[in-house]
């Protein structure tokens, strides 16, 4: 039996109580300016200094810092509280923190890099497998948080590496990468043979891609004028083309008279291609690459290799098969230049990599705070305060103030908004801890206010390596497949221990192993918190998923608007208008996209946990997707990918665990190796076809939906090894809360529904 603190952070909204009491923003920067001045000191204290999380280490590393000799006069300038300083010293610890750990990673990653050939870093795979393995074999006596060794924090540590190495090379070998430049003109014949041999395998390719992306473009046309959507129909640069080519017939006939108009335009392109001279063009571009290229420009094509370019279609009509093939020869030639700069440049990279591995501090820099992430209210009752008045009838909160003082002599009030939000919490038996004041990216201050509450939990009957141990007790379990085309499903069954001592589950009743199943997508998120187990017709359904989309494909246009504004301003590009609009609306979208992603992963966790309330559940089991890794558009589709983006299941099962504990059930993860390939009624392999799961067994052949499928097969399931491998100190260790801790039908807190009758025999 332990004492385990589980913590809910809410945020609140922030209003002054008078005009007296508003924080000028000048105020903030000044504390960013005190947080800045300790992250510069702190850098040249001992590291031994920044080992630990409490509070103690916190103050003993501001004592060190203050005894720093030109600290106290850029403190005095602030014109703060010295407790002020002490909030800006626990950003300025943490943000050090991170810094020493960096400088810890960053060495295992050169490591890994000498081992390798280091023009794969030009690739889109890097970092790839092998290399995050060989990263994990080098830091596997470093003393780091579990963290910093999964596949995120190294891929990005290992991007950041390759940002390293190109800054150093910048400002150490410029000289160098000049002359390279220069030995490469005078014998172009290295560059030019593997562009004519990069060109003569997409020869045969080119007709049908140019022919294509016109077809593509008049078929876009011609909706437009069906549908009515567009310029008016006769005044499109398209529309002589494409009366041209229905030769006066209706819409009706474009398909068939697309076919043919493009079949003999592509007869007439190959013979545009064929009669090119491909060594010419290769020659010239080579020439024209060379003749332009400045040393930054070579060192992006060290960095990064272009793809071809794609077909477009502007004023003119049919594009230049000569033009297009021209301008492929260019990025075949900046590719093949890049690669021979990583050959004649050996011995200077190796010199950066043993300079980065030897010294990483100088070439990782120090953290900067920003005037938008900095908490100012980290302290005591001196700097910050919440005071909460209720009714002495009802004993609801009608009043909660915030008090907090920055510069002395000046106390500003708050209060705050939410009160229901802050009585729900009350009522659940939380308690409010200390808060964090941050200030808006648009204006104004919110609350981010930590709710704590002891919970007693004790091992959980059935688990392994406990005295509990009882195969023949039965529990009800859940088992949860998180999804994409649908957000959630979950399997609830009465199930027992297995006696194969790997912690699966075997159902007690065979016959009818399922109790309960339950669908959890955009419908369910909508409406009343009971509406969708209750089987009320929601209202009106919004598509999340169309509308993320949407807002990443703008983000990521945004993103190329911002590329090239910096390409055409040159050093000037951050004092361009055009450049700060689109990079404002490139924030604003992502800002928007992870709060959606927020808010769905909370819905989602909430309605897990209520389902699971409500059937009476005891342990709720989860797929371990430590394993799992990013895939690319070409092969996951444009909707797995934009929202793979922000992986959102480690975010579902942070808060359907936290919402588990407080209601009474515990929670394991699972071996997910073959889950979703093996057939939940027999167990044999199966066949999996996007949505459906189809056995393979004469004797079963059963079909089911795909995503219900796993999530029997998880209820089931063995426990994962990467729990055996941490034991008690397993981040889901399978403990359950006492029968005290649990959450009534009646709490307003969580998302409660109720459960429609089940007819277990169908399967939709």
């Amino acid at each position: 039996m332990a004492t385990e603190t589980i913590t809910l952070t809410r945020t609140f909204g922030m209003v002054p109580a008078s005009r007296d009491d508003i924080v000028a923003p000048a105020v903030l920067e000044r504390v960013v300016v005190a947080a800045n001045a300790f992250v510069k000191v702190g850098a040249l204290l001992d590291p031994a200094l920044l080992e630990g999380t409490t509070l103690i280490a916190v103050k003993r590393f501001y004592a060190a810092a203050r005894a720093v000799p030109g600290l106290d006069p850029v403190l005095d300038a602030t014109r703060l509280r010295e407790r002020a300083w002490r909030c800006a010293s626990h950003v300025a610890y943490y943000a050090l923190q991170e810094h020493q750990r960096r400088c810890t990673v960053i060495p295992a990653i050169v490591s890994a890099m000498q081992g390798i050939s280091l023009s794969i870093i030009r690739e889109k795979q890097y970092p790839n497998k092998e290399f995050m393995d060989a990263a994990r074999d080098a830091l596997k006596d470093a003393s780091l948080p579990g963290g910093c060794k999964s596949s995120v924090y190294l891929s990005n540590m290992a991007r950041h590496a390759k940002h390293l190495i190109e800054d150093a090379l910048r400002s150490s070998s410029r000289e160098a990468i000049a002359r390279c430049i220069a030995a490469i003109a005078r014998d172009p014949a290295r560059i030019v043979d593997p562009v004519i041999a990069g060109l003569g395998a997409d020869m045969d390719s080119v007709p049908a891609n140019i022919t294509r992306a016109v077809s593509v473009q008049l078929t876009r046309r011609v909706k437009d004028r069906v549908r009515g959507r567009g310029v008016q129909a006769g005044k499109h640069r398209l529309d002589v083309v494409v009366d041209a080519i229905i030769g006066g017939e209706t819409m009706a006939t474009w398909q068939q008279a697309r076919c043919a108009w493009r079949d003999a335009a592509m007869e007439g392109m190959a013979t545009r291609v064929r009669g090119l001279d491909v060594a010419a063009l290769a020659s010239e571009a080579v020439k024209d690459v060379l003749a332009r290229m400045t040393v930054d420009e070579a060192l992006a094509t060290m960095f990064s290799s272009r793809r071809l370019p794609r077909v477009h279609v502007t004023s003119q009509i049919v594009p230049d098969p000569a033009r297009f093939m021209r301008e492929r020869a260019m990025v075949l030639a900046r590719n093949q230049v890049g690669t021979a700069l990583w050959a004649m440049l050996a011995a200077d990279v190796d010199a950066v990599l043993a300079s980065i591995k030897k010294e990483p501090g100088s070439h990782v820099t120090l953290p900067r705070c920003k005037k938008h992430s900095i908490p100012v209210a980290i302290d005591d009752g001196q700097v910050y305060q919440l005071d909460l008045r209720k009714d002495a009838g009802d004993g609801r909160v009608v009043a909660a103030t915030v008090r907090f003082s920055l510069e002395p002599g000046v106390t500003s009030t708050f209060r705050l908004r939410g009160l229901d939000r802050i009585d729900a919490m009350l009522s659940r038996g939380f308690v409010p801890a200390r808060g964090t004041i941050t200030r808006k990216p648009g204006g104004g201050l919110l609350l981010h206010l930590p709710f704590k509450k002891p919970c007693t939990v004790e091992a959980f009957p059935g688990s392994i390596g406990t005295e509990t141990t009882n195969q023949a007790s039965s529990v009800v379990v859940a088992g949860v497949d998180l999804g994409l085309k649908h957000l959630a499903w979950l399997s609830v069954g009465e199930c027992r221990r297995s006696a194969r001592n790997d912690g699966s589950w075997e159902p007690v009743d065979k016959a009818r192993p399922e109790i309960a199943r339950h669908c959890i997508d955009q419908p369910q998120l909508v409406g009343k918190k009971d509406a969708w187990l209750a089987g009320t017709s929601p209202s009106a359904i919004p598509n999340l998923k169309r509308h993320l989309i949407a807002i990443i494909g703008r983000a990521r246009a945004l993103q190329r608007q911002k590329d090239w504004l910096r390409h055409r301003f040159g050093k000037r590009y951050k004092h361009a208008r055009r450049y700060f609009v689109a990079r404002r609306e490139w924030q604003r979208c992502w800002r928007r996209v992870r709060h959606l992603h927020e808010e769905l992963s909370r819905q989602v966790a909430t309605r897990i946990v209520a389902a699971c309330v409500h059937d009476g559940v005891g342990l709720l089991r989860f797929e371990d997707l430590s394993w799992s890794s990013h895939s690319s558009k070409r092969e996951s589709g444009s909707w797995l990918a934009s929202w793979q983006v922000h992986w959102f299941y480690a975010q579902v099962q942070e808060r359907a665990t936290r919402l588990a504990r407080l209601a009474g059930i515990a929670v394991e993860l699972v071996d997910a190796k073959g889950t979703s390939k093996r057939c939940s009624a027999c167990g044999a392999a199966g066949i999996r076809d996007g949505k459906r799961f189809s056995c393979t067994n004469e004797g079963c052949e059963k079909k089911v939906d795909s995503d219900l499928n796993s999530s029997r097969n998880v209820r089931i399931a063995p426990t994962s090894p990467r729990l055996h491998a941490k034991g008690e100190g397993a981040r889901y260790r399978p403990l359950a809360c006492r029968a005290s801790t649990s959450l009534s039908l009646d709490d307003p807190g969580l998302d409660v529904q109720v459960r429609p009758s089940l007819n277990y025999d169908s399967e939709t």
